[in-house]
């Protein structure tokens, strides 16, 4: 360019620079709980209160839960609920935070570890056939 900025002199404004505004604290929360069979898919929309854990959100959507699943044993102290934001393994006394996809995960029917076994075990009984 055919000018230079002069360093000494002043800025664009004289006007006194404004501090970002902090945002307020939510005071509620927008997240969904998720649960799914093989045969059937729910997701819940919530709104709860700001500071609550997983587990009271699951505890607020658990009649939603109990009359879509009624053949799942909610109460049953053998079932232990597994819990995951977005596909990932968190507390139960985690925050959540809004848009938060709450997910219990269901208890696998087979050990994978004992299938696999067994299904190597059939297949080299089936070689030893031969």
């Amino acid at each position: 360019p055919w000018w230079m900025p002069s360093y000494s002199g002043r800025g664009r404004s004289m006007a006194p620079a404004e501090m970002p505004a902090t945002p307020a604290p939510e005071t509620s929360l927008e997240v969904s709980v998720v649960y799914a069979t093989a045969a059937q898919q729910l997701e819940y929309p919530l709104v709860v209160v700001a500071g609550a854990s997983l587990a009271q959100v699951v505890a607020a959507a658990m009649p939603a839960l109990r009359q879509a699943f009624p053949a799942v044993e909610w109460d049953d102290p053998a079932v232990t609920l597994t819990l995951g934001v977005w596909g990932e393994r968190v507390s139960s006394q985690a925050l959540v935070h809004s848009g938060d996809r709450v997910e219990i995960y269901r208890q696998l029917p087979v050990d994978p570890k004992a299938s696999r076994r067994s299904r190597a075990d059939a297949a080299a009984q089936r070689l030893r056939r031969r």
